[in-house]
């Protein structure tokens, strides 16, 4: 019998999972692994490492979970730490495998990493199956032509509205036949990562942990709940428990699939109706594919200071000032708040994502690639594609149609902490950890 290498990377589920739809190859053995990239915890350009310890706890949580519901199915998880470039190949001589399996990335990095792989392991004889990036739509017209994809977001949703083309569940696999008596792998602690070793903080409302069976049961919280019928008029809430679904850290994760989420839309539909909020649900998904394409179609243009957009005079980096946008110690209350969450838990409302990123856009005139790379190492839900082509969206460098989208801070103050509640539940000085 054959060994089958199945690489996870940001899609640590089982249900839905392509790479574990094993019809044709029942007799070959299955060997699941993760690699943690080395590279994730060295600082980079902007002086941050990209995985902060956040991120790296939600990670750790993912594998675990993840770890367990392939053990219980016959395949145990292997887990490396290093360069995968290196770690699939020694994996592979060692395990005599014959094929590799894996989803396709839209990140630059993740793409050159991919293309060496393949290359080393083809002259290897190993037999390459590649599988499409993880989108809500079936994305083959606009990444086999990428011409066809608008620059903005509202004309590619009338494209894919027009002809929607979502491609069924993949079925739950009942066995596995796991390659036994494999070296596991520890997965370590963000303490033994390097990272700082981190709480819950008792100010949040939600306390995000990662797997997948986390990721079901925040859906079912937010269908059961009846949220999703109000998310329309509560979607740009700074605070609160069920305001909105907060499935992306799942989502970015590959906890749960986005064709998951939307299944469950329709099914929520057709037994309490359809109405502007459910379909808001399915919009930000469109939201997410459109940059996911979009990153795929424009690459490394993604990185530059100037984005999509012509060459301009770009901003400048005023250490001090970054430094007080980073810490919470600006002069406005309202981004000091969001600033202090994003540190104590990792997360942060769309709405205040937005504010932040224009305050240090535009009231403070920053470079918005540190903003950016500052999400990247906090964000429990950090996504690539999603990261970056808000940022561009909102520095006016992306797919944003305008080149001037600007919040003032004292009308968004009014106009979504009136009562000041947002401000004092994150700017006590007394922080208490649970």
């Amino acid at each position: 019998m054959a060994t089958v290498l199945v690489w996870f990377q940001n899609n640590l589920r089982v249900a839905d999972q392509p790479l574990l739809s094993f019809s044709k190859f029942s007799s070959d053995h299955i060997l699941p692994v993760f690699i943690i990239d080395e590279r994730w915890f060295k600082p980079n350009q902007f002086g941050v490492t990209p995985m902060g310890p956040h991120r790296y706890r939600f990670l750790a949580d993912s594998l675990g979970a993840l770890r367990r519901r392939l053990n219980a199915l016959g395949a145990p998880l292997v887990v490396r730490y290093g360069h995968p470039e290196q770690v699939l190949p020694d994996l592979c001589a060692q395990y005599k495998v014959a094929a590799l399996r894996y989803e396709n990335e839209v990140g630059t990095y993740e793409q050159q990493s991919i293309r060496r792989i393949v290359q080393a392991l083809i002259e290897k004889g190993i037999l390459i199956s590649d599988y499409p990036i993880s989108t809500l739509i079936d994305a083959t017209t606009f990444t086999t032509n990428p011409d066809c994809l608008p620059l903005q977001f509202t004309p590619f949703r009338q494209i894919v509205e027009k002809a929607l083309n979502i491609p069924p569940l993949v079925p739950l696999p009942v066995r596995l036949n796991g390659l036994q008596g494999v070296q596991e792998g520890h997965i370590p602690s963000p303490v033994e990562m390097g990272l700082s070793q981190l709480f819950a903080d008792a100010r949040a409302d939600v306390h995000h942990r990662g797997g997948e069976e986390q990721a079901l049961n925040r859906l079912q919280l937010f269908m059961d709940s009846g949220a999703i019928d109000t998310y329309y008029d509560t979607r740009n809430q700074l605070h609160g428990s069920l305001f909105s679904s907060q499935l992306s850290p799942w989502l970015a994760n590959g906890c749960i699939s986005a064709r998951t989420i939307y299944n469950a839309i329709k099914a929520y539909e057709q037994q309490r109706g359809a109405n502007r909020s459910t379909y808001w649900l399915f919009f930000e998904l469109l939201w997410r594919d459109f940059f996911k394409i979009s990153l795929l179609k424009h690459g490394k243009k993604y990185f530059l200071v100037n984005g999509l957009k012509p060459a301009k005079t770009p901003k400048r980096h005023d250490a001090a000032a970054f430094e007080r946008w980073c810490s919470g110690s600006t002069s406005s209350e309202l981004v000091n708040a969001a600033m202090v969450q994003l540190r104590s838990t990792g997360y942060m409302s769309n709405r205040m994502r937005q504010v932040v990123a224009s305050y240090l856009v535009n009231d403070l005139g920053q470079d918005w690639r540190w903003g950016a790379a500052w999400f990247e190492h906090w964000l429990i839900d950090y996504d690539v594609s999603s990261n970056y082509g808000n940022w561009t969206y909102l520095a006016g460098v992306g797919n944003d149609p305008r080149s001037d989208r600007y919040f003032d801070i004292e009308k968004q103050a009014r106009q979504f902490d009136q009562d000041f509640s947002f401000r004092k539940q994150w700017l006590v000085s007394d922080k208490q950890n649970t």
